[in-house]
């Protein structure tokens, strides 16, 4: 009996020293793989800082207006003559920047995706880019996200112009056809230089002749006929003496001469 408990007590001894032993290299492995993970948190989280800084999170967009003024031999980069742009561009305003392009910039004009060679100078430019709000050099050009280009308009003859209109009678009609004069007896306040002479009227395509409620042509007039000329002009740097282009011409006939009567003399004879 004693022999049995002695060995009991042995094997239980010999258990509790073979864990003993055990649990230390147990927790050297927990340990290390703690520290490799440790060390891979740690390098990615580097990495990431990294990027970060590199592709810049934290951006602005910039954006300009302005006149195309020269393109570079490269297609590379082109500069502007910057008219406007938002608060973040104000420092640019006034001035002709020089502003880059790469594969991913997006051109267009007029509706369609084109490259930078097929802007035409003086085009009219809107250009957006972003730039890092950190650590960002004012003087180093620019790289360009999408340029929108339109055309020059083209100038207007006249916008601001007021309407002349004169009556009178017409006097005669040139042979080609292209003109006409009339004697001014009325006119609105605008034309009221040209009261009291004969004024010669010029006609073109889009010159509206109506005579008795009916379109007709300039050669379809007769002479006499009481005409109501209606024009336009430019306010500004108008020249009085200039031949005026009718818009619109309404012509009456002459109005009949009124019928003389003649009052017959009854001579009576005395006897």
């Amino acid at each position: 009996m004693k022999f049995r408990v002695a060995l009991v007590t042995v094997f239980i001894a010999g258990l509790a020293a073979s864990l003993a032993v055990a649990a230390p290299t147990k927790t050297a492995k927990q340990q290390t793989e703690t520290n490799t993970t440790a060390a891979t948190t740690t390098t990615t989280s580097t990495t990431t800082g990294h990027a970060r800084q590199k592709n810049c999170r934290h951006r602005f967009a910039l954006v300009l207006e302005g006149k195309l003024v020269s393109v570079a031999s490269d297609q590379l980069s082109f500069a502007v003559d910057v008219k406007r742009s938002n608060r973040h561009a104000r420092l640019h305003r006034g001035q002709i920047l020089t502003v880059q392009v790469d594969a991913n910039t997006k051109i267009w004009r007029l509706g369609k995706e084109v490259t930078l060679g097929e802007l035409t100078l003086g085009d009219r430019l809107v250009v957006q880019l972003r730039n890092c709000k950190k650590g960002t050099d004012p003087t180093t050009a620019l790289l360009a996200a999408r340029v929108v280009a339109r055309p020059v308009p083209t100038e207007k003859a006249c916008h601001h112009r007021s309407a002349l209109v004169l009556e009178g009678t017409l006097v005669s009609i040139a042979p080609d056809r292209l003109s006409f004069t009339v004697d001014v007896k009325h006119s609105n306040r605008h034309a009221r230089l040209h009261r009291g002479q004969i004024l010669t009227v010029q006609v073109d395509a889009n010159t509206k002749i109506w005579r008795l409620h009916k379109e007709v042509t300039l050669g379809d007039l007769t002479l006499g006929d009481r005409l109501v000329v209606q024009t336009r002009v430019c306010k500004k740097d108008f020249d009085p003496t200039a031949a005026l282009v009718a818009t619109r011409v309404m012509a009456r006939p002459a109005r009949p001469a009124p019928p003389t009567t003649t009052t017959g003399t009854i001579t009576t004879t005395a006897s």
